[in-house]
C-alpha cells in the first residue's frame, strides 16, 4: 500500500510544473508522502483520480463518491495547508488539512495506520464545516 503512495507521490512531482504546490505540509511535523499525493490530486480537483487513489491505498476497503464535492468546488482549489496532525506511539497518524477556495473551505481528515510494509490509509472524511472535522481527531 505504502509503495503505491510513494509512487503516486513520485509521479504527481515529476510531472508538477515548476512553483507548483506539492500536496500540503504541515510546517512542522511528520510528512507522509502518499497523503500529500492525495492532497495534491484533490487540490488540482482531479475528483476521480483522487477517489481511485484513496480506493487504492485503502486496499479497496474506501469508496468515495466525490460527485457532490466536484458539483460545489467545480475549479478545485486555491492552496491548502495540514492545520492538525497528531501521532500516536505506535505509529498512527491523524491529520486535518483545509482546502482553500473562493467558495469557501473544505476540510479533510485523515487517519493513517502503519503496517508491515509501511502505512494504510484506514479512514478519510471531507467536510465544510470544521467542528465535523475536529471532532474526528482523538
Amino acid at each position: 500500500m505504502f509503495r503505491r503512495f510513494l509512487f503516486l507521490a513520485a509521479a504527481l512531482i515529476c510531472t508538477a510544473t515548476v512553483g507548483a504546490s506539492q500536496g500540503c505540509p504541515a510546517k512542522k511535523g511528520e510528512e507522509f508522502p502518499g497523503i500529500e499525493a492525495l492532497n495534491q490530486l484533490l487540490l488540482n480537483a482531479d475528483f476521480q483520480g483522487f477517489s481511485a487513489a484513496v480506493a487504492d491505498g485503502s486496499g479497496g476497503g474506501i469508496l468515495l463518491d466525490m460527485t457532490a464535492i466536484s458539483q460545489v468546488f467545480p475549479t478545485g482549489f486555491s492552496q491548502c495547508t495540514t492545520i492538525a496532525q497528531r501521532f500516536e506511539p505506535q505509529g498512527t497518524m491523524q491529520s486535518i488539512v483545509v482546502f482553500r477556495s473562493d467558495i469557501g473551505p473544505l476540510f479533510a481528515y485523515w487517519l493513517v495506520l502503519p503496517t508491515s510494509t509501511g502505512f494504510t490509509l484506514n479512514s478519510i472524511s471531507l467536510d465544510t464545516n470544521v467542528s465535523a472535522i475536529l471532532n474526528l481527531l482523538k
